[in-house]
């Protein structure tokens, strides 16, 4: 019964994979921040993606691919492309350090994908990776291991307001990009879930930059920072705000509020369809004129 809506499917993204190209082209080779050499690892990547999205069905077995020459396993070559596109091309998680080797906390490091643009920005870095789905942290476990990754702790907890234990929302088999400790923002599948607070991890290792992708959870993430007196003691945050989830009232100057009264700068990033609606905001945190001469 399906067969004709999936052979259709196919055929046109067959079809589309010439002008894929070329948007491609110009991704990879506007990409900022990137030598040539990795301009064209970018691209061909990209292409490398596109041709296996277009010939390969989304299903529930995992894939491997190179990618900017890392071997990296996950869910599908779909969301492959939509990570791929949003942090290496998307260069959403670049920042200037002021050592070769800064130690980073990436909050919510799914299949690894920014544990890869952090090594290949910075290849002395330290990373510690908190990831609770258990089998999006399986593939960030064996894409750390595969690549022979030196300097990555990685943690099978979520970071949360306190420590404990919790009820975590996956998705049973997706891209693995939608799973929450909000049931609203997750997926179907409960799991309990061990949480960190996030002051305790930064007490602990007086990282340089913080990058958190926490679906919603850092509503209440943050208050605790504050009472936990550490906000300032991080030289740059990279936050995916989720402003107006489940349809509540936008409160963003709330949660911009305690950064600045820290001393924080900021740039946001942000695109919406619909008004009134729900949107992803990254917002990147930094002392104020940090990058004035860069």
């Amino acid at each position: 019964m399906h067969k004709k809506p999936e052979m259709f499917n196919k055929a046109r993204n067959i079809l589309k994979l010439p002008i894929n190209i070329i948007f491609f082209y110009r991704q990879a080779y506007n990409s900022a921040n990137f030598t040539k050499k990795q301009q064209k690892k970018i691209f061909y990547s990209l292409v490398r993606l596109g041709i296996k999205q277009a010939l390969n069905n989304p299903g529930a077995t995992p894939v491997t691919q190179d990618i900017m020459g890392f071997k990296v396993t996950g869910y599908s070559y779909k969301s492959f492309a939509l990570l791929f596109s949003e942090i290496f091309t998307g260069n959403e998680y670049f920042f200037v350090a002021k050592t070769a080797s800064p130690v980073i906390i990436d909050c919510g490091g799914n299949i690894g994908m920014s544990v890869l643009y952090f090594k290949t920005l910075f290849p002395n870095s330290k990373i510690i990776c908190f990831e609770p789905n258990p089998t999006s942290f399986a593939f960030l476990k064996k894409n750390v291991e595969q690549n022979n990754l030196t300097g990555v702790e990685l943690v099978n907890k979520a970071i949360a307001g306190e420590n404990g234990t919790t009820k975590f929302f996956a998705e049973e088999y997706s891209a693995g990009v939608i799973s929450s400790l909000l049931e609203s923002r997750g997926g179907e599948t409960v799991v309990d879930v061990e949480t960190l607070t996030l002051s305790s991890v930064i007490k602990k290792y007086s990282p340089d930059c913080i990058k958190m992708d926490i679906e919603g959870a850092e509503l209440a993430v943050l208050p605790e920072l504050i009472a936990s007196g550490v906000l300032a003691d991080v030289n740059q945050w990279m936050v995916e705000y989720h402003h107006k989830l489940s349809r509540n009232r936008g409160n963003l100057s709330s949660f911009l509020q305690p950064f600045e009264d820290a001393g924080f700068d900021y740039n946001l990033r942000a695109s919406y369809k619909r008004k009134g609606k729900f949107q992803d905001m990254l917002i990147h945190f930094y002392r104020y004129g940090f990058y004035d001469n860069k």
